[in-house]
């Protein structure tokens, strides 16, 4: 029985790891890890003939570019219309370049690593999507979702000592009944239809992001689905008893959130917090959008993160 990873915790370094390594069981030594490439591109290679793939008595060989699209968002799919189906998605920019490398005569397999689940009908299609756009053979474009990747990881359980798997944040420990106290007192406030102002904003809330490696999707969802509720938390914290609440959260959180951000992305690290608070308290699970609000409005009033 395979093993179940939950790739969305880890950053996309990690995963790129898992990747490499699981190609380095399949296809050889050989294997280049990922690096960025002239066009932009971010890609592991192998030119030779595979080991183990797709078996020991039926090798390939030939030129394999591998590419590892890493997402935090669970149960995400390969036909999400963000990695399939929309003209900006993912598959449909990967597929200008693909089509340069193979015009080029610089690859003859393609492999595709996600974690994502891939159905067989969704497999089908995204092969032969990508065979009429590129002109590869559809037999030699090879997809693995988190199925396929569970059980290469169970067929190699040496990765598993190269590799930590545990979850990045099962030791986070932080004190949310300041912030639960919070979220019952905001709720009347945050239900109300009053129009109010849009919160300036504290410093140049692209400049944060960056500092804070924080991608420019999850900037956009905060600003477009959040940041019209933040006055509403600020004129709620004007009140004593609030601010002090307010004040303890930003204490017990501020430092746990400086330590977990060195590394990671700030994408992941908003996962990981809000994750930890819909799991501990029905408070957080039965109210995720104000949840979330509160989340969103510390890191851009800059009291979590690096200012």
């Amino acid at each position: 029985m395979s093993q179940k990873i939950l790739y969305s915790e880890y950053d996309d370094g990690v995963f790129e790891d898992i990747v490499y390594n699981i190609c380095y069981n399949l296809l050889g030594p050989g294997v280049k890890k990922f690096s960025k490439g002239k066009d932009g591109g971010r890609d592991a290679f192998f030119e030779g003939v595979s080991e183990l793939y797709p078996s020991s008595k039926s090798t390939m060989s030939g030129k394999m570019v591998i590419q590892a699209k890493h997402t935090i968002n669970k149960n995400s799919t390969f036909s999400d219309n963000d990695f399939f189906k929309n003209n900006s998605s993912i598959i449909n920019k990967e597929i200008i370049r693909i089509k340069k490398l193979y015009d080029a005569k610089k690859l003859d397999h393609y492999f595709l690593f996600a974690n994502r689940r891939l159905s067989s009908i969704s497999e089908m299609d995204i092969k032969k999507y990508i065979s009429n756009k590129v002109g590869i053979s559809e037999s030699n474009i090879h997809l693995f979702g988190t199925e396929e990747m569970d059980d290469w990881l169970f067929e190699f359980p040496k990765i598993q000592d190269k590799i930590e798997f545990i979850r990045p944040f099962d030791n986070l420990k932080i004190d949310f009944s300041d912030l639960k106290d919070l979220l019952i007192g905001f709720k009347k406030e945050f239900s109300s239809d009053k129009l109010i102002p849009v919160i300036g904003e504290r410093i140049k809330f692209d400049e944060k992001n960056k500092i804070n490696n924080l991608s420019e999707y999850y900037s956009d969802k905060i600003k477009e689905k959040y940041l019209h509720n933040f006055y509403k938390i600020k004129n709620f914290l004007e009140g004593p008893e609030e601010q002090k609440l307010y004040n303890d959260v930003i204490d017990g959180i501020d430092t746990k959130v400086a330590m977990l951000s060195s590394s990671k992305s700030f994408d992941l690290v908003f996962e990981a917090i809000l994750d930890y608070f819909f799991e501990r308290d029905n408070v957080f699970s039965s109210n995720k959008l104000l949840t979330k609000t509160f989340v969103y409005y510390m890191y851009y009033h800059c009291d979590i993160g690096k200012k």
